[in-house]
């Protein structure tokens, strides 16, 4: 039977392990990434999987080495597919004018980043009254608070087609008073508004 190499053998490698993915994390990840979390990983993957580890020393370094570089891949790819997520809401809130205020979020706020998105929440709350209740709600749950849309409809108690339903027109009416109210401003000054995708 072979033998199964001990929690504190595996654990041995842990400090060689994150030294060796500090050379593998690409230097502009390393603000995402870190060595010690990618090793913690494995190392929880390795002692679930202790009865499968070879126990010879070296074919066990080489597992875990393979096992990290795995674990690393897979954390810069979700990294990817999380930037281009948030890159595609970028676009679609700057298309909307009601997630116009989820486009001024930074990680520290200038002073008129931070007017410009009291302004828009000002403006679109006003923009709520004059809404059938349940639109208002399901906006304001939404785009404001910052729910999902199934969240929403669980809040609402309602279906999620229901509430897709009472956001599409809901904006719809938002967009036509803006047009409204645009002809009263110059063409400067008139946001352009244009449906969501």
């Amino acid at each position: 039977m072979p033998q199964v190499p001990d929690i504190k053998e595996i654990q041995s490698y842990r400090a060689k392990l994150e030294d060796w993915l500090s050379h593998r994390i690409r230097s502009h990840l390393r603000r995402y990434l870190s060595p010690e979390d990618i090793a913690s990983e494995v190392m929880l993957e390795a002692v679930a999987k202790r009865k499968q580890l070879p126990s010879d020393p070296v074919r066990l370094r080489d597992w875990l080495r393979q096992a990290a570089l795995h674990t690393l891949l897979d954390m810069e790819r979700d990294l990817r597919r999380k930037k281009r997520d948030w890159r595609r809401r970028a676009y679609i809130s700057g298309s909307s004018g009601v997630r116009l205020c989820a486009s001024f979020r930074s990680a520290v706020p200038s002073p008129s980043s931070v007017e410009s998105r009291n302004e828009a929440i000002a403006a679109l709350r006003l923009s709520l009254k004059d809404l059938r209740p349940d639109q208002a709600r399901a906006l304001e749950l939404h785009h404001l608070n910052g729910l999902t849309i199934d969240e929403t409809a669980e809040q609402m108690d309602r279906t999620v087609p229901a509430v897709q339903g009472l956001l599409r027109r809901g904006m719809n009416a938002i967009r036509r008073k803006m047009r409204y109210a645009g002809r009263f401003f110059s063409d400067d000054a008139t946001p352009q508004l244009k449906d969501e995708p």
